[in-house]
């Protein structure tokens, strides 16, 4: 079982982390869809779409720290940067 599964504030993002095909549980959103394209061999629609994070908070190589509205509470996590919706003003 994993760890997550033991902290209130992280169980409404299970489902969304759990791989619907093996039900193996990531860490992260990212995880998940490297282990789908990986091991499925096919792209997770979730991906096609950018996240409009709430705020960027740092910047790694390819990767942004951003703040994500997600229901009642704000998620932080790095995504890459061809999946995030930055307004040009904010580059």
């Amino acid at each position: 079982m994993p760890y997550d599964y033991f902290f209130p504030t992280v169980k409404l993002r299970l489902s969304s982390r759990t791989c619907k095909t093996c039900g193996l549980y990531h860490a992260s959103a990212k995880s998940l869809n490297r282990h789908i394209e990986n091991v499925h061999k096919k792209v997770n629609t979730h991906t096609d779409r950018k996240v409009r994070p709430v705020r960027v908070v740092a910047r790694r190589a390819n990767e942004l720290m951003c703040i994500i509205q997600n229901l009642d509470h704000h998620d932080v996590e790095w995504l890459d940067e061809n999946d995030v919706d930055i307004p040009k003003s904010e580059h």
